[in-house]
């Protein structure tokens, strides 16, 4: 059979070429004349990533004021180029959570961190409504080589789980500790539903789970979830894993980020404190000198973490009637904090408090109240006079004061005696 040809520019071809020819032109005008609107949300896309990728690289640097303003830009073109519930959007408005964060702005932290949740939990909801491809009941294909799976992404639900979690931290600053609680509670749910009862990225919510249980005064519950964070780690921990190499003797960066070795330290050192407000001196002086070690290999030896660490064991063995052991320790912290923080830092008033009533304990009024002068100066300058600490300073100088003259009294009436006894 014949097919019939068409005139083109005088010519005669046949229909099944000029069809052709018309195809190819449609194409090529389609690529030449692409659409404003594409053009544009293509570019809206690319200026969103740029702009993220700026203020993630300022987040890191610590320079968050900086870090907002390029997060606001990405949402900005996010917004232009994706839907309201796209996940793009859910995870500009958490790096904004974070970078307010930071800026000690918790309203609005907790603000982007609820646009963020919305947003990602309607992403969840279209993808769940989506139709699945419906699979054919016959199909005589040769079997295909199994190409090696790509590294499959962070599935949306952690995404979500993660946010949960930086907004319970935000509500936890703010002293909002049901709140934070709730919150916590639904990203462990979501994080044991995807990963599994023990995978060690339970460990963060666990500990900040903790934290709120001890704010709140439940010290039973704090030590349980504090101990499920230590107990997922430890599962985790390959043995003979090497430790952190720690930084030269007198450095430390106090800007790193936490790795595997420092989270562990803390959780020793927050499971400690639990037992510590449960009056179990013993467990947590146990708990604190395992994290120490794994904090100063992580840290350096001279970071203000690490002071805190001393402080906590200062202040154990203080309570269990050891002052001497407690001196150590809070001398250890001064130390540090006097060389890391600056002079009327609250952590370095805190530790002339703690030496005063350790030396108190011990009877040495006069280093006792050496301490609290100090501390009463300091505190006046630094926190000023209606500060509690200040006041605490005021109060004890008082009491040494009339310690001393009993001290001084019984002292004078031994050495009588002893005269008279020898005569």
């Amino acid at each position: 059979m014949l097919i019939r040809g068409l005139i083109i520019n005088g010519k005669r071809e046949n229909t099944l070429q000029f069809v052709m020819f018309k195809l190819t032109l449609l194409v090529f005008a389609a690529i030449l004349v692409v659409p404003a609107s594409l053009a544009e949300t293509a570019s809206n896309g690319s200026r969103a990533n740029a702009f993220f990728s700026t203020g993630n690289k300022l987040y890191r640097r610590g320079e968050y004021s900086k870090a907002v303003s390029y997060f606001h830009q990405a949402l900005n073109f996010a917004s232009k180029s994706t839907p309201p519930d796209h996940l793009n959007i859910a995870i500009a408005h958490n790096a904004l959570g974070l970078a307010y964060e930071r800026r000690g702005n918790r309203d609005k932290a907790i603000a982007h961190y609820a646009n963020a949740l919305t947003s990602i939990s309607q992403a969840i909801k279209q993808r769940q409504a989506r139709p699945k491809k419906k699979k054919r009941l016959f199909a005589f294909v040769l079997p295909k080589k199994k190409k090696p799976k790509p590294a499959t992404a962070v599935p949306v639900r952690l995404v979500m789980a993660n946010i949960y979690n930086n907004k319970a931290i935000a509500h936890l600053n703010k002293a909002d500790y049901s709140t934070a609680i709730t919150l916590l509670q639904n990203a462990i749910e979501i994080k044991r539903s995807v990963l599994g009862s023990d995978h060690p990225m339970l460990a963060s919510s666990y500990s900040n789970l903790g934290l709120a249980y001890q704010k709140q005064h439940q010290h039973d519950k704090a030590a349980l979830y504090h101990k499920k964070a230590l107990t997922v780690q430890l599962k985790a921990r390959a043995p003979g894993i090497s430790a952190q190499k720690k930084k030269a003797s007198g450095t430390s960066d106090t800007n790193r980020k936490p790795g595997p070795q420092h989270k562990l330290a803390r959780s020793y050192i927050n499971l400690g404190t639990a037992y510590l407000h449960q009056r179990k001196y013993d467990d947590a002086i146990t708990y604190y000198r395992k994290g120490l070690p794994l904090l100063r290999q992580a840290l350096g030896d001279k970071h203000p973490e690490v002071a805190t660490a001393y402080s906590n064991l200062g202040v154990a063995y203080g309570r269990k009637g050891q002052a001497e052991q407690s001196i150590r320790y809070h001398q250890r912290a001064l130390a540090i904090r006097l060389d890391k923080l600056r002079p009327l830092h609250p952590s370095t008033i805190l530790s002339y408090r703690y030496l005063g009533l350790a030396y108190k304990k011990k009877g040495d009024t006069r280093k006792a109240r050496a301490n609290f002068k100090h501390g009463l100066a300091i505190s006046t300058k630094g926190l000023g006079k209606t500060h509690r600490y200040t006041r605490f300073f005021a109060s004890q100088l008082v009491r040494t004061k009339k310690t001393g003259k009993r001290t001084e009294r019984r002292r004078k009436a031994a050495g009588r005696k002893q005269k008279t006894s020898a005569r």
